[in-house]
This record gives C-alpha cells, sequence and structure tokens, in this order.
C-alpha cells in the first residue's frame, strides 16, 4: 500500500466524491443490460441493469447518495434497500437474478468511480512536481491475471494508457496509482500487449456510446444527452 505521506496527500474527501457522483445525476439513463452503452458512459451515466424505469433508477441514486453522503457501510445500505422496499420495487421493474450480488455492483461500482475521478484530478494537480504514476494490484486470490501484468509498472502522468488502465477498470477492480517524482524504471505504454476485454471501465473517458443499435427515438434521446453532456 502507498506510504503515509502519500495516503494523506491522496485522501478522497466524502464532498469530493460525493459532487462526482451527483454530476451523474442529470444524465441518468436505464439500461437492460449494463453493457446497452459503451462502458465509457460509466462516466456520465448512472446506469442500472434491468431497470426499465426511471423512478425506480431515480430511487436508487439517492440511496447511493444517501450512502456516500452519510458514509453508510454496504451492510447498512443492503439493510436500508430491503427494509424500505428498494429491492421488491426493482423486482417489480424487471430487475431479476441475484438481487443482493447487483446491489453491491451498484453500489462498488459508482462509488469506486466518483472516487477515482477524485482520485486522478488530485493527482493532476501535483503531476509537475510527481509526474510517474505507478499501477497496483491488491494482492488477492480473485486478482485480475491481466492487470496484474502492469502491478508495479511505472507509466507517466501523460501516458495515453491510463485512459484505459486508470482504477477501477472492470467491475470489482481494486487496483489503485500512485504518484512519485522518481523517475527511475519509467516504461512506455507503447507495444503493450493487454487484452482489453479486462479493462472494461473507464471512469477517466468521455461518454461517447454508439447510438446505432437502438431504434429511432431511443437514438435520438442519446444523441441529445450526448450534446448536453459535452456542454458540462
Amino acid at each position: 500500500m502507498p506510504d503515509t505521506n502519500i495516503k494523506i496527500k491522496m485522501r478522497l474527501t466524502s464532498r469530493q466524491a460525493l459532487e462526482m457522483l451527483r454530476k451523474k445525476k442529470g444524465n441518468m439513463i436505464p439500461t437492460e443490460k449494463w453493457d446497452e452503452l459503451q462502458n465509457e458512459a460509466h462516466d456520465k451515466a448512472f446506469t442500472v441493469a434491468n431497470v426499465m424505469s426511471a423512478d425506480i433508477l431515480q430511487e436508487v441514486y439517492s440511496y447511493v447518495e444517501k450512502a456516500m453522503n452519510e458514509g453508510i457501510p454496504f451492510e447498512q445500505f443492503k439493510k436500508d434497500a430491503v427494509n424500505k422496499g428498494l429491492i421488491t420495487r426493482m423486482q417489480k421493474a424487471g430487475w431479476t437474478g441475484n438481487s443482493k450480488y447487483r446491489l453491491r455492483l451498484i453500489y462498488d461500482t459508482n462509488i469506486a468511480t466518483a472516487r477515482a475521478k477524485v482520485a486522478y484530478q488530485q493527482q493532476m494537480l501535483i503531476k509537475d512536481v510527481e509526474p510517474y504514476w505507478i499501477y497496483h494490484q491488491l494482492e488477492r486470490k480473485t486478482k485480475n491475471p491481466e492487470h496484474a501484468k502492469l502491478n508495479g509498472l511505472k507509466f507517466r502522468a501523460d501516458d495515453p494508457i491510463w485512459h484505459t488502465i486508470y482504477p477501477p477498470s472492470a467491475f470489482g477492480c481494486a487496483c489503485w496509482v500512485e504518484s512519485t517524482d522518481d523517475p527511475t524504471g519509467c516504461v512506455s505504454s507503447k507495444g503493450l500487449q493487454l487484452n482489453l476485454d479486462n479493462f472494461n471501465l473507464a471512469p477517466l473517458k468521455a461518454w461517447t456510446p454508439d447510438v446505432r443499435k437502438y431504434n429511432n427515438k431511443l437514438q435520438a434521446a442519446l444523441k441529445t444527452e450526448l450534446e448536453r453532456g459535452k456542454k458540462t
């Protein structure tokens, strides 16, 4: 893990992370599957699997926002969702399968991507002083083997690879990035071979979904959101 100084310097404030999440509030799009929008959409659109009701989607957002704002741990978040009927209403809206697993997915993914954006902004503020970033992977049995190839590698902060690998770059990803002023061992990503299927989230990328597979009405709605997103 990063040393104490790095921890202090890169500490994420709840207010900053919450603000990142709130920016998604006006760009919520109900989807039938997580991959119906390109993965970059997770930066601008708050999506929930199989929930086709915008009212339910808004309620899910409110639960996540409350959890971040009040520092509610996942177990309490889940308990509130069950006791107050959120999961029941989501299931009536068409949410099937392992509800507890998907609830964890919603909670973790949206909070992690919000915090990632804050971390990235903090590191960008000091990149003139610490222009080298080191990719770290959490050592655990379920670690992603493709992410493991990057563990310990150091790239310049402006290396385009970060737009693909900056964590969380996949569901369940627990990797993190450490900034440093030490150029020793810095490498270029040019020619680096990675299976991009293992990097299917991109918290730093702009929202550029391919709308061609949708019907005309939905295409028009998504194009409107795209244009609005460019202005925010």
